[in-house]
C-alpha cells in the first residue's frame, strides 16, 4: 500500500491483502483438511469445501471492512503509524503454520514458541516505526497481496479430494428378502471395549453389566477373541471383508480405499449375505460404510463422528467451518485461540459433546426402529455405535453429565443401550429366531493395556433358539469367520454353523 496509488487501486489491493491474511489465519484448519484421516473423521464433502472457502472470504471481508473504517475515521498520520503493526498481525497468522508438536520436538514449550513469533513481530514493528526498516511494511503488504493466490490454489486442491457422503436411506429400504428363509443376523459392534473391562477379578462377567451378563448366559462367549485391528479404521473393514490384518494393518484412512472393490472379497460377510439373497442394512459412524461396501448394502445410515453442529443444511456447514477455524486456530496460550478467552474456552468442547450426544441418540433410535421393522428371516443388520468411546458424557441411565461421566459410566450406559436393543427384538419375536452377535472393534485406548490386551475384545454369539451357551477359551481371530457366516447365510443348522468356527467349541451332543 502506498499513498501514490489511486483510491480504487488501494481498495482492491487492500482486499487482496486481507484475503491473503484470511487464508493465513485459517491455515491451521486448512492444513488439517489436507490429511485424509482428518477429512474422514469429519465426513468432509465438496459442499463443506465450498462452505469453508465462503467463510474464509467472509473473514477477508471483515478484515477489509476494519481496514476501511480505520482508513476513513482516523488521521492519516495515526493510520500510517498503526500500519507498522502489520508485522504483529502477520506473526499471529504465522503461528497457525506451526503445530504444537514442532516445538515439543525441539524441547520448547509451545507457548514459548508461539510467544517468540509474536515478540519477533512486535520487534519488527518497532524497527519499522523507528525508520530503521523504512520499506519493510510495504514489502510485507505486497507479500500479503501475493498470498491471496493461495485462496484459489487451496480451494482447487481441496475440492478435488473425494467426498465423504453420509448415507441417510435406512428407513426407506425395508423389503421382503428374496431367495432365502435363513435366520436373520444382527451384529452389534460397540467402540472401545476390552475383555479386561467386561470381567471382574475372578474372570466372571461383571454383574453391573446386566445385559451382557444375561446374553452370555444363553450364548457362546469367546474369552479370547482377537479383534481385526488396533483401531476402528483398520478393524471394521477387516472384519466385514474378513481380511487378515497382516495384509491390511493401517489405521489411518487413505482416499485410495474408495477404489477398493468390495465384490472382490468373496469371503466377506456382506458379500456372503447378498449372495444368499439377504436384505442388508447398516448403521454406522466415522467410516463411510455406504461408499466402501456399495453395492452390498441395501440401506445405510451414517453419522460424521466429529462436528460442532449436525451438517443437515448449508447454513450448518457454514457454521461448522467458522467454528472449526476458530477452534483449531493456535495462539500464545494453551489450546486453541478461544482457550485464551475464559468465557469461550469450553464452547468448542461443549458443542462437540452435544453433537456426539445427539448423534448417539439418533443412531440408537434408528437401530431400534430397524429392529422393529425387520423380520426373523433373511435380514442382515450391522449396527455400529461409537460408545463407550470418548467423549465420556453419559451416565449409566443415559443422562448427560460431562463432569460426572467417565469411561465406566459410559460402559454401563452402553450395556443399557444393548439391553434396549435386545428387548426390542424380543418384543418383535425376532430374538429367539435370529443370530445375534456382539463385539467391539478394539479395546479402550485410555487404559494401560498391552497391544495384545488392547485387541482382546468380547465376542458373543447367540444362536437361534439359544441352543448353545458356554464359554470358549481358545483364541479366536475375528478375521477367520468366513466359513461360519457362509453356513449361517446358507441356512444350515446351528450345529453345522458352530462347527465351521476356526476353534473347537464342543457342542453338548458331541461331548
Amino acid at each position: 500500500m502506498t499513498a501514490k496509488q489511486p483510491a480504487m487501486g488501494r481498495l482492491i489491493s487492500s482486499f487482496w491483502a486481507c484475503l491473503g491474511l484470511g487464508v493465513l489465519f485459517s491455515s491451521a484448519f486448512l492444513a488439517m483438511l489436507m490429511r485424509a484421516q482428518d477429512r474422514q473423521d469429519l465426513f468432509w464433502s465438496k459442499t463443506d469445501t465450498i462452505a469453508l472457502f465462503i467463510v474464509v472470504l467472509a473473514i477477508a471481508a471483515f478484515l477489509h471492512l476494519g481496514y476501511i473504517v480505520l482508513l476513513k475515521t482516523i488521521p492519516a498520520r495515526v493510520f500510517n503509524r498503526l500500519f507498522h503493526l502489520l508485522f504483529v498481525v502477520v506473526a499471529f497468522g504465522l503461528i497457525q503454520l506451526f503445530p504444537a508438536k514442532v516445538w515439543t520436538t525441539v524441547g520448547i514449550p509451545p507457548d514459548w514458541g508461539y510467544g517468540s513469533i509474536l515478540l519477533a513481530g512486535l520487534g519488527l514493528s518497532a524497527l519499522s516505526a523507528s525508520g530503521f526498516l523504512p520499506n519493510a511494511r510495504i514489502v510485507l503488504w505486497k507479500v500479503c497481496v501475493a498470498m491471496a493466490l493461495l485462496y484459489p490454489l487451496l480451494f482447487g486442491q481441496l475440492i478435488l479430494k473425494p467426498s465423504f457422503i453420509a448415507a441417510a436411506d435406512l428407513d426407506g429400504t425395508i423389503f421382503e428378502p428374496h431367495g432365502t428363509t435363513a435366520p436373520s443376523v444382527v451384529i452389534f459392534v460397540f467402540d472401545s471395549i476390552s475383555m479386561a473391562q467386561c470381567v471382574d477379578a475372578n474372570g466372571e462377567w461383571r454383574p453391573d453389566l446386566p445385559a451382557l451378563d444375561a446374553l452370555c448366559a444363553e450364548s457362546l462367549y469367546f474369552e479370547n477373541a482377537v479383534s481385526c485391528g488396533v483401531g476402528t479404521t483398520m478393524s471394521l473393514p477387516n472384519f466385514l471383508f474378513q481380511r487378515d490384518p497382516v495384509e491390511f494393518n493401517c489405521n489411518a484412512w487413505n482416499d485410495s480405499w474408495f477404489g477398493i472393490n468390495p465384490l472382490s472379497f468373496t469371503n466377506g460377510i456382506l458379500y456372503s449375505a447378498k449372495e444368499q439373497g439377504y436384505h442388508t442394512a447398516a448403521v454406522g459412524a466415522y467410516l463411510p460404510f455406504s461408499q466402501m461396501f456399495y453395492p452390498l448394502l441395501d440401506g445405510c445410515l451414517e453419522f460424521p463422528l466429529t462436528r460442532f453442529v449436525p451438517p443437515t443444511s448449508f447454513a450448518h456447514r457454514l457454521a461448522n467451518s467458522a467454528l472449526s477455524i476458530l477452534a483449531y486456530a493456535r495462539g500464545p496460550f494453551q489450546g486453541s485461540i478461544v482457550a485464551g478467552i475464559p468465557r469461550l474456552r469450553w464452547v468448542p468442547t461443549w458443542m462437540s459433546e452435544r453433537y456426539f450426544a445427539q448423534t448417539t441418540r439418533q443412531a440408537q433410535a434408528a437401530i431400534e426402529t430397524h429392529l422393529q421393522r425387520m423380520g426373523p428371516q433373511g435380514y442382515f443388520f450391522f449396527a455400529y455405535m461409537a460408545i463407550p468411546h470418548s467423549p465420556a458424557i453419559f451416565l449409566p441411565d443415559g443422562q448427560i453429565d460431562s463432569m460426572l461421566a467417565t469411561y465406566e459410566t459410559q460402559l454401563k450406559y452402553t450395556d443399557n443401550v444393548l439391553g434396549n436393543f435386545l428387548e426390542v427384538m424380543k418384543a418383535q419375536g425376532t430374538y429367539d429366531h435370529s443370530w445375534v452377535l456382539v463385539t467391539s472393534d478394539h479395546g479402550h485406548h485410555g487404559f494401560d493395556l498391552s497391544p495384545t490386551e488392547h485387541r482382546h475384545v468380547p465376542f458373543i454369539v447367540k444362536a437361534p433358539g439359544s441352543q448353545c451357551a458356554r464359554a470358549v477359551r481358545p483364541s479366536l481371530p475375528l478375521w477367520r469367520l468366513a466359513p461360519f457366516f457362509q453356513n449361517i447365510f446358507a441356512g444350515k443348522d446351528v450345529a453345522s454353523c458352530i462347527r465351521a468356527l476356526p476353534v473347537p467349541v464342543g457342542l453338548k451332543n458331541e461331548e
